[in-house]
């Protein structure tokens, strides 16, 4: 295959597989190339991310991914997530990451350096959701991604990509947001435009059960009156029948929408997962 870097090839990155698609940006994106593949059963730590890195290093060492731009999607289970306050005090961008940073330190241990933080709305002066990869791996990835001749142009959270190509179909500003994979529940509470609340949730049983139950359970640890009455789900390739989060809420499947068409569809293992 000659090389291009007008062809993009896309990279799900799970605990225990990676998805790898190459696509032309002519045609509607024509899919040149497209492979599934999973870490080997029995191989241990998978939720330290470095055993997908393995596979990863391996399969890109194929000259049919090389050259090319590429958007790296990874899963909620390889990510640390934080609601970071508003703060008045914060005048410059580098201050509210270094904010983000030292809390990211405070719950998860560590340097401060260890942290690479992205945050979803610098200096919005509302509370706001911040994503932190551990430097150590995210380094080790873009090494990977730089002996294929890949150029980087976004490394992304699953949670965070679902939500913005959410936005479309998201109404007001207080609201639930779901996001699911095969074997992680996140459930975001969002009051007035700021991010309440963010938890994360194993998916042992259906979640059909699971959701319902956590949403039950937030709106007593919350006790407030004024809790949304509007859930917005993503759970793309997951069975959403039966779920029932209560009388007074409604559920929307975001998921149907054409806006998250390069989102999890083209970055869904399918297998379950080991966030």
């Amino acid at each position: 295959m000659s090389l291009s870097f007008l062809d993009t090839v896309h990279i799900g990155i799970h605990a225990d597989g990676v998805v790898l698609t190459r696509m032309q940006p002519f045609f509607k994106g024509r899919i040149l190339e497209r492979t599934v593949e999973a870490v080997p059963q029995g191989v241990a730590d998978l939720a330290s991310g470095g055993p997908v890195l393995d596979l990863l290093a391996e399969r890109l060492k194929d000259s049919r991914w090389h050259g090319a731009m590429t958007r790296i999607l990874v899963s909620n289970v390889l990510v640390r997530y934080a609601v970071i306050p508003a703060g008045s005090q914060l005048l410059e961008a580098e201050d509210e990451v270094a904010l983000a940073r030292l809390k990211f330190q405070q719950v998860h241990g560590g340097a401060l350096a260890d942290w690479e933080v992205r945050l979803g709305g610098l200096l919005s002066g509302k509370d706001q959701v911040a994503a932190a990869f551990e430097r150590v791996w995210l380094d080790r990835l873009r090494a990977i991604l730089g002996a294929a001749r890949l150029r980087v142009r976004s490394i992304e959270p699953l949670l965070m990509r679902a939500f913005n190509r959410s936005r479309g179909r998201i109404k007001g500003s207080s609201f639930w947001f779901a996001h699911a994979e095969p074997d992680l529940l996140m459930l975001a509470r969002v009051q007035d435009g700021n991010w309440v609340s963010l938890t994360g949730t194993q998916l042992q049983s259906p979640l059909a059960r699971v959701l319902p139950a956590q949403v039950r359970e937030a709106r007593l640890l919350e006790g407030g009156s004024d809790s949304p009455r509007r859930i917005y789900l993503c759970a793309h390739g997951l069975d959403c029948d039966g779920i029932d989060p209560g009388a007074d809420i409604e559920l929307v499947d975001v998921a149907k929408s054409r806006l998250l068409r390069y989102t999890t569809a083209e970055c869904s293992l399918g297998l379950a997962l080991g966030g």
